[in-house]
């Protein structure tokens, strides 16, 4: 998870500080604008950049980890928040 986050936050400083402001007037109430999935031995992750209008940019990454039970347990973290 640790070679997550640091690609994370490279994605996270090249999207907030580079275009996407440019466009952030134009965006509805909520958007995702851009994802990427990892993957490591435990878990899937999808990390977006999101637009919402309460709180701004938000850099987050959603897990799906396998559960010792054998079923699926959600997770998000988020990285890095602008608004």
């Amino acid at each position: 998870m640790t070679q997550v986050k640091r690609s994370l936050v490279r994605t996270a400083t090249a999207l907030v500080f580079g275009t996407a402001l440019a466009v952030s007037v134009a965006m509805p109430a909520s958007a995702v604008v851009h994802t990427n999935e990892y993957y490591t031995s435990k878990a899937k992750c999808v990390t977006s950049a999101e637009w919402y209008t309460n709180h701004g940019w938000s850099i987050v990454v959603y897990c799906d980890v396998t559960a010792s039970s054998g079923g699926v347990a959600h997770q998000w973290y988020s990285l890095f928040q602008r608004g």
